[in-house]
């Protein structure tokens, strides 16, 4: 019987330490977005300043860029939020 005990206590901390790991990359990955976020907004602001074809055509891309990085950090969390749920 204390053995089984033990067994649950383990795999509760486990359990736990896992939660923390995820919660700590979630964390990370917010903190991308937040950065993202800034980059899109001056990139837009230099985009809408600009008079230059090329250096728009390079800012379109550039925000296109950064929403894609975005997209893939908002996955990432869902998948974390998953794992924790679980």
């Amino acid at each position: 019987m204390m053995s089984l005990l033990e067994s649950y206590r383990r795999n509760v901390s486990r359990k736990r330490e896992d939660i923390a790991k995820l919660q700590q990359s979630k964390a990370k990955e917010q903190a991308k977005i937040v950065s993202l976020s800034q980059k899109i907004s001056s990139a837009s602001q230099a985009l809408s300043r600009t008079a230059s074809d090329s250096t728009a055509k390079s800012k379109v891309r550039e925000i296109e860029r950064y929403q894609k990085d975005q997209a893939s950090a908002e996955k990432k969390i869902a998948d974390f939020e998953t794992k924790m749920a679980q």
